[in-house]
């Protein structure tokens, strides 16, 4: 797993350096890259559930460049939009 959140925490860093909207703290760089490399390498997880929404323009950033194994979902988002399912 190291290597994976090193991968991770590295287009991380280099989109937040490029990008006119900061990730703000730095620090939750590392701590994200992390989560999102366990996710990544666990066959089983498909989503990414959370309820922060801040992460979900580093996932963007992170999907960017690497082909992410799972979906990030915010939980604030009623499933069945995120599913695009019709309620009977």
């Amino acid at each position: 797993m190291p290597l994976k959140t090193a991968e991770f925490a590295n287009v991380l860093f280099e989109a937040n350096r490029v990008s006119e909207q900061k990730i703000y703290p730095r620090t939750i760089i590392p701590n994200d890259s992390k989560l999102f490399a366990q996710a990544d390498l666990d066959r089983d997880i498909r989503y990414f559930v959370t309820s922060d929404s801040r992460l979900k323009s580093i996932y963007a950033n992170l999907n960017k460049r690497v082909n992410t194994k799972f979906m990030f979902l915010d939980i604030t988002i009623p499933y069945n939009e995120v599913f695009r399912l019709r309620s009977n």
